[in-house]
């Protein structure tokens, strides 16, 4: 793996990571789908709970070792890469798509 891609997929894990750490201030729906996110006006003891419990689960989530251990660490960020370029999420294919956008049909 290129030292460039290595960077690419360690800022997009931390931007992942982030916007984990900003959602997880809200609460979640059990039942809706797709959940939607929400804050009531004020908290009871249950919205506290709640709360609570979503930043244990980001917490658990941040700790979760990365798959295969460190020794297959450029196996999986390979594999990772892939699945990311093959959604069309890597620079050419953010290009092709402004590209079939722009072109008239």
């Amino acid at each position: 793996m290129a030292a460039a891609d290595a960077k690419r997929l360690e800022i997009r894990t931390a931007q992942r990571m982030q916007r984990a750490a900003e959602l997880a201030a809200f609460l979640k729906t059990a039942t809706a789908q797709p959940p939607l996110l929400w804050l009531p006006a004020r908290h009871c003891e249950d919205t506290l709970l709640l709360l609570e419990q979503r930043q244990v689960d980001l917490a658990a989530w941040q700790a979760r070792p990365v798959p295969g251990g460190d020794a297959s660490a450029p196996a999986w960020a390979d594999a990772a890469l892939s699945r990311w370029r093959a959604r069309g999420l890597g620079r050419a294919g953010r290009r092709s798509a402004r590209r079939s956008r722009a072109l008239p049909g």
